[in-house]
């Protein structure tokens, strides 16, 4: 025999005992799900339980964060109100200074333009 039909039947061989062993352990599992039905239907509600337990755990989780976002945003708002009002309180006072500026201004100017009484000069 030739190297290359040794191969052809190593390989063939190689598949069967691959299907065989697919047999045996399929056959193995239905043996074993046979037997376990009665655990197996405990194993599904345990499952199911804790899935449930699962899905309220993240609702609760999703509420703390919505919760937490809601406040957030508020605090927000909060800050940006107040500082809108602080920069108009500012405008305000500045406003203020500059007309006080303007009006001391005014009053100096009027001060040096007081009229001298006319002198007498022959």
């Amino acid at each position: 025999m030739s190297d290359s039909e040794k191969e052809k039947i190593e390989i063939e061989n190689r598949k069967r005992r691959v299907k065989l062993t697919k047999k045996l352990v399929k056959e193995k599992r239905v043996q074993a799900s046979a037997a376990d039905d009665h655990s197996s239907d405990e194993e599904d509600g345990e499952q199911q339980r804790r899935a449930e337990q699962a899905r309220r755990v993240k609702q609760q989780m999703n509420q703390a964060l919505k919760k937490t976002r809601q406040e957030l945003a508020k605090e927000e708002e909060d800050r940006k109100r107040e500082a809108i009002i602080a920069q108009k309180v500012r405008d305000e006072l500045r406003y203020i200074e500059v007309q006080e500026r303007r009006e001391r201004e005014r009053a100096k100017q009027r001060e040096t333009d007081i009229p001298l009484p006319p002198s007498d000069s022959p």
